[in-house]
């Protein structure tokens, strides 16, 4: 799994960030990604506006 803040560096408070991860195993990418989502929903001094996937 590979994380990286990919845009909106120059907008104050606001934060892009990327997520990649590889895997032979579909279901292992889509629960894992979960996870990471969910952790953000529930830890993050933040707020999650948009989830992407592709």
């Amino acid at each position: 799994m590979s994380v990286s803040e990919v845009d909106t560096q120059d907008i104050y408070q606001t934060l892009t960030i990327g997520i990649a991860l590889v895997s032979g195993d579909v279901s292992h990418v889509e629960q894992s990604l979960d996870k990471v989502i969910n952790f953000m929903d529930e830890q993050a001094d933040a707020e999650l506006v948009d989830v992407e996937e592709y």
